[in-house]
């Protein structure tokens, strides 16, 4: 406004310098009217100003309320996007325990694929059979059109889901989380038959199915029943890996073609991952004897768990393979733990006291006279002697006719 009124009053100052003598009166009319004319002037450019800044801010706001509007937009989209295949994955993953049936939706004029069959299997039905423990990809294919599913196979079930037997032998189907409430039935009787309890019995060689059928899951069984199982028996390590006595003892297990079970110290595993790989790699199992070598029994609950998880994490990190077998120190377990932390103790039946002498021969004397089919025997591959012990021990077992094998295929009673 001052700009303005400085123009007006500069512009009448000229004319009255340019007229020279003019009287008053005309003086003052026609300073007047300059004054008059100025300020009508000032008003039109005045309310030009406003209307041009009205102008600005309005097209301003409609910008920022398209922005606004279309970044709502872009929000609301993204949200729906993310929900959307949020409820997709949620769909495509199917959860099951092992030995269970789960019949799919899609049946009618449907193909079906499974990406690793030894962890679950399906049938052209669409029925699919978790069969081990781990994770694969169902494939469906109906009217041209693929979908994926992820198949997730918990331990919790049966520990068994395929197992062999001999003829007349009588063993109970197991399940690592105790359930119970299950009626059986045998799809081939004169096969195999299955009582109230889960206990089969092998009545001729050949295959058949057990079924089983729960409150809230169904179960398969396939079974095979043999003319003659060979003496088995179970060779088991704890408190490995040894830098110094390890490695001559897998030499020798490999020479005998004999598959054995480590149960590894955490802090020991964690020093010698190359071991602790090797013992994966030549097809023996390695299991858990906590970090700290702790008795499970007289440590709080918390601490108990940090030593079997902290364990479980390093092997893992270095196999590519879960844990689910360990050996308590001292024998020492808490029940509870095997539903918490979904993990099964594995004791033993011969123990020959190996940590406490250095007479090899008093090491295989004891076990080599006590062994019978099914037993567990305890070394460590943490000395010298027993190391040299169990190789002994092997070759007099196997010329009795002994087979020995891991124990994730030992029944668990």
């Amino acid at each position: 406004m001052d700009f303005i009124r400085n123009m007006v009053y500069a512009r009448t100052d000229a004319n009255e310098k340019h007229n020279g003598c003019v009287c008053d009166r005309t003086h003052q009319r026609a300073k007047r009217y300059q004054y008059i004319g100025g300020l009508r002037m000032m008003k039109k450019w005045v309310k030009m100003g406003l209307m041009a800044v009205l102008a600005s801010s309005l097209c301003v706001s409609m910008t920022a309320c398209k922005s606004d509007k279309k970044a709502n937009n872009s929000a609301v989209q993204k949200e729906k996007a993310v929900k959307n295949n949020a409820d997709a994955d949620k769909q495509k993953t199917y959860t099951l325990f092992l030995g269970e049936q789960y019949e799919l939706e899609e049946k009618e004029k449907a193909e079906y694929v499974i990406a690793d069959t030894s962890v679950a299997s399906v049938s052209p039905e669409g029925i699919v059979h978790a069969c081990k423990a781990g994770k694969t990809t169902l494939t469906v294919t109906k009217d041209g059109k693929k979908s994926s599913s992820t198949l997730k196979i918990k331990k919790r079930g049966m520990v068994y889901p395929t197992f062999a037997m001999m003829k007349g032998e009588k063993l109970p189907i197991l399940f690592s989380n105790k359930e119970g409430g299950v009626s059986w039935t045998s799809a081939d009787e004169t096969i195999a038959t299955v009582d109230a309890d889960g206990v089969v019995t092998g009545k001729k060689v050949g295959t058949t199915t057990i079924y089983g059928k729960g409150a809230e899951h169904t179960y398969r069984c396939d079974l095979t029943v043999n003319k003659k199982i060979k003496n088995i028996v179970y060779l088991t390590f704890d408190d490995g890996p040894s830098p110094a006595w390890t490695p001559q003892l897998l030499d020798g297990l490999k020479e005998r073609n004999v598959k054995a079970t480590f149960f590894l110290i955490g802090e020991n595993a964690e020093n010698t991952p190359e071991l602790v790989k090797r013992e994966s790699e030549e097809g023996h199992l390695v299991g858990n004897h906590t970090y700290h070598h702790v008795e499970i029994t007289r440590v709080p609950d918390e601490t108990a768990k940090e030593e079997i998880l902290m364990t479980n994490e390093v092997i893992t990190g270095i196999t590519g393979e879960e844990v689910s077998y360990m050996r308590p120190p001292f024998g020492a377990w808490q029940k509870k733990l095997e539903w918490e932390l979904d993990v099964m103790p594995v004791m033993w039946t011969i123990d020959p006291l190996d940590w406490t002498t250095n007479n090899e021969d008093e090491i295989v004397n004891k076990v080599v006279t006590q062994a019978k089919e099914n037993d567990i025997i305890l070394l460590h591959d943490c000395y010298e002697s027993s190391v040299n012990a169990a190789l002994r021990i092997v070759d007099i077992l196997q010329k009795e006719g002994f087979e020995f094998v891991t124990v994730d295929e030992l029944i668990m009673n």
